[in-house]
């Protein structure tokens, strides 16, 4: 009786490989990042600027703000069309549109902002 119990401990430690080989290709994300930096007209940095990030697909949007070297990141994005948003006193709001994120991509916008009033829309 020893060598049916060695066959179904193979068999049992094969399907463990096979559930866990299996398993890790299930991990793999598809999910992306859009980063960049905020800047004024000369390129100087512009930190805690309010940037939204806007599925234009679904609707869903998240938000953020710029950290003191005026940069942003939107980790664990899913693939679609996206638009930001970006908003500072004393600068013209702006919104950027049509942005394609493929899947598992790293995109970069960076945004220049002109002076002007918060409430005037570009």
């Amino acid at each position: 009786m020893i060598w049916p119990s060695r066959v179904y401990q193979k068999f049992v430690l094969g399907c463990c490989v096979l559930f866990a080989l299996g398993a890790s290709g299930l991990s793999q994300s598809t999910s992306s990042t859009v980063l960049g930096d905020v800047l004024d007209p000369t390129g100087a940095v512009i930190p805690a600027a309010d940037i939204t990030i806007t599925n234009q697909e679904t609707g869903i949007t998240r938000a953020t703000t710029t950290d003191r070297n005026g940069r942003y990141v939107y980790p664990e994005i899913t693939p679609g069309a996206y638009r930001i948003d970006v908003h500072k006193e004393g600068f013209e709001a702006t919104r950027i549109s049509g942005i394609e994120v493929p899947a598992t991509a790293s995109v970069r916008r960076n945004v220049t902002l002109r002076l002007g009033s918060a409430s005037d829309k570009v």
